[in-house]
């Protein structure tokens, strides 16, 4: 049995509750009635057969039309609510909470690994740089220690050249001028002996 209290059963029929009560006050009717607690509540299923389930309309000041009614100039029913379909409501929305909170722990799991790996990118980024500077720091301690002269632009490199090619043909032209002068002295000596009377 299904039960609803007394005035869920009033804003789920539009009858007051004197209908109600009388209703179930009738001997065949006491078996659909429990009271829980000081309140009273009925069989859900009995109630409807009995008395079907209205909404009130949505101007304010408009009433159910009923002939068991006879509310106040100023009472106003509260609007039905299935409780079916609020259960069936809230299910569906815990099941989405439920799955947007997987998302999250998801997300957040996801969200730690990318962070661990960014901070082992940036360590290895920093391990590099610290090595590079070393290197740097090194090679120009060596520099320093080289002679003034040890690093040579590339105009003194074609100066110093060109003294090499220098005194190579200078080299050159004097061995080609001895050689000349051997070359004649021989010849002048063979002709000296030759013409010697």
């Amino acid at each position: 049995m299904i039960e609803i209290a007394l005035l869920d059963a009033v804003a789920l029929t539009g009858k007051n509750e004197s209908t109600l009560r009388r209703y179930f006050n009738k001997p065949e009717n006491h078996q659909y009635r429990v009271i829980k607690a000081g309140k009273l509540f009925f069989d859900k299923g009995v109630l409807l057969k009995k008395y079907p389930a209205i909404r009130l309309p949505e101007s304010p000041g408009q009433m159910p039309e009923s002939p068991d009614q006879t509310p106040s100039a100023n009472a106003r029913m509260p609007e039905y609510v299935d409780l079916t379909t609020h259960h069936t409501i809230v299910a569906a929305k815990n099941e989405t909470i439920k799955s947007l909170q997987q998302a999250y722990s998801l997300a957040q799991e996801q969200l730690i690994k990318k962070d661990e790996q960014l901070t082992l990118q940036v360590s290895s980024y920093e391990h590099i740089s610290r090595e590079h500077n070393r290197i740097v720091h090194d090679f120009q301690s060596i520099l320093k220690q080289l002679p003034e002269k040890a690093v040579y632009s590339e105009t003194e490199q074609k100066q110093e050249q060109t003294k090499v090619k220098k005194w190579k043909i200078a080299s050159l032209a004097a061995l080609a001028i001895i050689i000349i002068c051997a070359v004649a002295f021989g010849v002048a000596l063979f002709n000296g002996y030759r013409f010697r009377p």
